[in-house]
């Protein structure tokens, strides 16, 4: 790994000295010392990287962590960071905190077990990409020698965003001092901030599949039966704009010999007032060996609505008692919407397993 100490300027202001790192690139990973940092300096380095976090909206996440230690008693006064990112800072974050990760598992902890505030009041950027200065209440002491102190940057987005902007945050400034009112200097490796290489955390939509009120359980058809229920789901889609359903691919299981020649019209129905009844026809497909999946759907789910969904397909005629087919929306990516960032949350959502059973026939 390559280490790359960066030029440190200083204004000193009374026994205060204002510390900002300029730093090239690289990275640091998760760890104690690199390499012990001289004396009179704070050492920091960047922890997990969050850059392929998810992020949704709502959330409360942690996009950047910090490594912070000495090789002598020191005390930090302020921390200046900077918002990254395609996403308007000041209109899609509704908070930033600086929160001291108590338990060092790189996670933001609620409750009893809740990480400490170091940050003070909670603060929001006021411009796009902009810069917040913590002023931290007390000044948070860095004992020489001891381990890392991981502290975390937390961002809770607005509810309503769309999908595709990036967000991240860069450490830009240290205000530090001895206990003794002596100035101190910073020592930093590589750029500390979210994503190193260009990457930032991309924001996502959830939509929400749940197993529907008239999802079959496990049952029979005869052969020849047409439009046997195989799958009923509903989708919630809880933002503002609406969103199209494009495509549709769900796992197949063949049950005990079942072929894909059993099976005709595989269809896919729109279930308007959500009774389980085939009601508007969306798309049709044939039956795969492990998978099936429809390509033209385009229907539009409304901002804050929910639809119903029914699978259904024809038995042939010709099945054989007790063959038969189960098929399961299994995947979070099985739907496949107009925002290409969206996925569905609540897989997977199986239908019953569906046989042929051939009627008795009484011999007299």
């Amino acid at each position: 790994m390559t280490i790359i100490r960066c030029m440190v300027m200083v204004w000193v202001v009374g026994i205060l000295a204002l510390v900002l790192p300029a730093c090239g690139g690289g990275g640091g990973g998760a760890g104690s010392f690199l390499s012990p940092p001289s004396s009179g300096e704070v050492f920091v380095q960047e922890g997990a990287d969050h850059a392929d976090d998810m992020l949704l909206p709502g959330d409360e996440t942690v996009i950047l962590e910090m490594l912070v230690s000495s090789s002598d008693d020191l005390l930090v006064d302020t921390i200046t960071i900077q918002g990254l990112g395609t996403g308007n800072d000041a209109a899609d974050i509704e908070s930033v905190q600086l929160v001291e990760d108590t338990d060092n598992d790189g996670q933001l902890d609620k409750g009893l077990l809740a990480d400490k505030d170091i940050g003070g009041v909670t603060r929001v950027f006021t411009g796009d990409n902009g810069s917040i200065i913590f002023f931290l209440n007390p000044p948070q002491t860095i004992h020489d020698n001891a381990a890392a102190r991981r502290w975390l940057l937390v961002y809770t987005f607005n509810d309503d965003l769309p999908s595709g902007f990036s967000y991240g945050a860069m450490l830009t400034g240290m205000q530090t001092r001895t206990p003794f009112g002596g100035s101190a200097g910073t020592d930093m490796i590589g750029s500390i901030q979210t994503g190193d290489g260009g990457n930032l955390a991309i924001m996502r939509r959830a939509a929400e599949a749940d197993e529907g009120s008239a999802n079959p359980a496990n049952g029979i058809a005869e052969p020849g039966d047409d439009d046997v229920p195989l799958l009923h789901f509903d989708l919630s889609w809880p933002y503002t704009q609406d969103v199209t359903v494009n495509t549709l691919a769900l796992e197949v299981e063949l049950l005990n010999g079942a072929s894909i020649g059993d099976f005709d019209d595989v269809k896919l129905w729109l279930d308007a007032d959500n009774d389980g009844e085939a009601e508007t026809l969306l798309d049709t497909t044939g039956m795969g060996t492990s998978s099936l999946f429809f390509a033209g759907i385009d229907h539009d789910v409304q901002g804050g609505g929910e639809d119903s969904f029914l699978v259904t397909a024809s038995f042939g005629a010709g099945m054989l008692d007790q063959e038969g087919v189960q098929v399961t929306l299994a995947e979070s990516d099985g739907i496949g919407y107009s925002d290409a960032f969206a996925f569905t949350e609540g897989t997977p959502v199986a239908g019953g397993e569906i046989v042929a059973t051939r009627p008795v026939v009484a011999v007299i």
